[in-house]
């Protein structure tokens, strides 16, 4: 017996008839200058369920809400991309091309932090420490997070915890000293780190066991893990499908 197909609402608190324009990056106002910057259409319903930076915007009689345009000048097109990727369809297929694939990455965890969407931020999060397991430790990467994260950002703590526990010091030591890039906070974290390392509560952080179990570095806390509310899939490439490929 042929079963007959269901049609309903589906998810009715989506309303597919309103739209906005998100404007990520910065116009350049001469000529000369090339704008990396990109306009990304989006139904409102959906970024405004996940996204309490866009409900703001939109909930309001805001300037954004009127012209049905928010701007996000101090962003990246290609961690936008990510995000729109992640809203709809809450899986994570990265490919990278013109970009180098970490730096792509921290951006969406920037972003993420920015829009405050926890999911995103945990999911961003989960691919970082992926690729540092897969391919190491970009030391450039760390004043990069400190000043674009808060002190709170949990992403801080597993990128120390990996620094302090697997990279060679004498190497990244002698690179941050000669690049003098470190922020202060990194160095105190790392100090920090270091004098719980030497005590006997703690134990060496395996890289692999980051993977299996990253939840004490997500945002959620106590809360549900992405993980068990969507089905989730991720997969990192360095390169990027010609159809998606950014112009």
């Amino acid at each position: 017996m042929r079963t007959r197909p269901v049609f309903g609402a589906g998810n009715s608190e989506n309303d597919w008839t309103k739209t906005i324009v998100v404007r990520v990056g910065k116009v350049m106002k001469a000529e000369s200058s090339k704008s990396n910057n990109a306009d990304f259409i989006v139904h409102e319903s959906i970024i405004r369920k996940h996204s309490p930076f866009f409900e703001a915007a939109m909930g309001h009689d805001w300037k954004e809400a009127k012209e049905r345009l928010v701007l996000l000048p101090d962003h990246e097109p290609i961690a936008f991309r990510l995000y729109l990727q992640w809203i709809y369809t809450h899986r994570l297929a990265i490919t990278f091309k013109d970009e180098p694939p970490f730096d792509a990455l921290i951006d969406g965890y920037i972003l993420g932090d920015y829009l405050e969407d926890g999911d995103f931020r945990d999911a961003m999060t989960d691919a970082i420490l992926e690729m540092v397991v897969d391919e190491g430790l970009p030391l450039s990467s760390i004043p990069r997070v400190y000043d674009n994260t808060s002190e709170k950002a949990l992403l801080r703590c597993a990128l120390i915890d990996l620094l302090v526990h697997h990279a060679e010091s004498r190497t990244w030591i002698s690179r941050a000293r000669k690049e003098r890039e470190f922020p202060d906070e990194a160095l105190y974290d790392i100090i920090e780190k270091l004098a719980d390392y030497k005590s006997e509560d703690c134990l060496p952080i395996r890289p692999v066991s980051l993977i299996a179990n990253p939840c004490p570095y997500h945002e959620h806390q106590h809360g549900v893990c992405y993980r068990i509310k969507y089905v989730y899939e991720l997969s990192v490439s360095k390169e990027l499908p010609q159809e998606c490929q950014l112009r």
